[in-house]
């Protein structure tokens, strides 16, 4: 009982941090790693569940805001969220499966590899998902997005959580330095 209501509260934390520095409408470049950050530390210090369901709220959030383009369709937002969701899935479940392979986690030489390792096929799985997403699904509904934006939404995505998830790690190891977090 006590470790779930730790999980809990751990998760509103997260989950507050993440939605404030949305409602803070900085740039996407300090918003996107922030964001990512934010995801890893949910998979580190609650669960893979958690993370996905973080992952699921803040483009929605996004959307709400108006932050995603419309660019004279009103239907891009909409699949332009469902396409970030995914990303932040897929962010989420790799990094948390990849990074609980192998023996028990513990600071040594090779649990750290295990995680910075699993961070980059993470980001990685997320820029070929969006990627994908971005270039297939949009101009299957014949909607074309100017070549600035799609960097925007696919290789700055790879830059973003890559950043994002190696803070994670290096956060989440001060934390546990610091005894903030026990695991």
């Amino acid at each position: 009982m006590q470790q779930r209501t730790t999980q809990l509260a751990r998760l509103a934390m997260l989950l507050a941090l993440t939605l404030s520095v949305q409602m803070l409408g900085l740039p996407p470049i300090v918003t996107g790693p922030m964001v990512n950050l934010f995801l890893i530390l949910t998979v580190l210090s609650v669960n893979t569940k958690a993370a996905v369901i973080l992952g699921m709220i803040t483009p929605l959030v996004a959307l709400w805001r108006g932050e995603l383009p419309v660019l004279f369709d009103p239907v891009i937002p909409f699949v332009l969220a469902i396409v970030i969701i995914t990303g932040n899935i897929v962010l989420s479940l790799v990094f948390g499966n990849t990074v609980k392979c192998g023996p028990k986690p513990g600071w040594d030489a090779g649990h750290w590899l295990r995680q910075i390792l699993s961070a980059i096929l993470a980001s990685g799985a997320k820029y070929l998902v969006m990627a994908l997403g971005i270039t297939t699904i949009l101009p299957a509904l014949d909607i074309n997005l100017p070549e600035k934006l799609i960097f925007v939404l696919t290789t700055s995505q790879l830059i973003t959580a890559l950043e994002g998830s190696i803070a994670a790690i290096l956060l989440y190891r001060f934390f546990q330095r610091i005894h903030l977090i026990k695991n």
